[in-house]
């Protein structure tokens, strides 16, 4: 697909076009309906699937945020920390922008939740907020929610870059 001013990302119907070939990414803005991250969270991880789709050729911040349906702001932010984190590489100047410092197959999920995300904010007991819990004895909720986290950490742990990069299967996709 071409347009009057050179493009390499084309968004049609839920599937992106990179430099002319087809790869799935899911471009919502909404988060995991399940599981509440934040939005610079939730970013990062698409910023290193968009990495992991562009193959070689590195993807600048304004591309990113074009193609992701994020701010500039946020792209910055994410990629920052990805950076230090040694994540993502940069390169500056003509041809530059970012692309994976390692293998996409070599990064979890769960990596990238753990430094974006603080536990308690996935699983906050509001109780705890004005001081100790005065019922702590007796909840039962807090071990649900250290359940429920083990659960979601485990799975998180288990699927990498690579895994939610990939072309969706027949059974994937239904």
């Amino acid at each position: 697909m071409t347009s009057a001013r050179a493009t390499p990302f084309v968004a049609v119907g839920g599937r992106v076009y990179i430099d002319g070939v087809r790869r799935w990414f899911v471009a919502t803005t909404t988060g995991c309906p399940i599981m509440q991250t934040t939005a610079c969270t939730y970013g990062a991880l698409r910023i290193l699937i968009a990495c992991e789709h562009s193959g070689d050729r590195p993807l600048t911040m304004p591309e990113m945020a074009s193609l992701l349906g994020m701010s500039e702001a946020l792209v910055v932010k994410a990629c920052h920390r990805l950076m230090r984190a040694g994540y993502i590489a940069g390169q500056r100047g003509r041809g530059g922008g970012y692309r994976l410092a390692r293998p996409a197959a070599a990064i979890t999920l769960f990596e990238i939740v753990d430094l974006f995300e603080d536990e308690n904010d996935l699983f906050p007991c509001r109780l705890q907020a004005d001081g100790p819990c005065r019922v702590a004895g007796i909840c039962r909720l807090r071990v649900v929610c250290a359940e429920a986290w083990e659960a979601y950490a485990d799975t998180l742990r288990a699927t990498s870059i690579a895994d939610v990069a990939a072309e969706p299967t027949v059974e994937t996709a239904a």
